[in-house]
């Protein structure tokens, strides 16, 4: 997925510094993680949402919610296919907003 950033905001060309790089590297994953959140709530049930937000107010439970998001998220149909379009889609679009903003 960093690959993919990479290669669509053009980073780390030489074109900008790469200060500015890893501030659009960061901001993007930023809103990437968003969309994955948005994804996995429109994909689980109430049962699984409820047991992860409760894992997600208890300290040192990331690894735990991690692992329960990806065993919850391999159920829902054509998950991978889904996931990595939905992704991709969003990285794509972010980067032709980027370019169309810049004009």
């Amino acid at each position: 997925m960093v690959k993919k950033i990479e290669n669509s905001f053009r980073l780390y060309q030489g074109t900008r510094e790469s200060i500015e790089d890893d501030r659009i590297l960061k901001k993007v994953l930023s809103l990437v993680e968003n969309e994955i959140l948005e994804f996995a709530d429109e994909n689980l049930n109430l049962t699984q949402k409820s047991y992860l937000n409760k894992l997600m107010t208890e300290k040192g439970k990331e690894r735990k919610v991690i692992k329960s998001l990806v065993l919850f998220m391999e159920n829902v149909p054509d998950f991978q296919i889904r996931f990595r379009a939905r992704i991709n889609y969003f990285i794509d679009s972010l980067a032709v907003k980027a370019l169309t903003n810049r004009k």
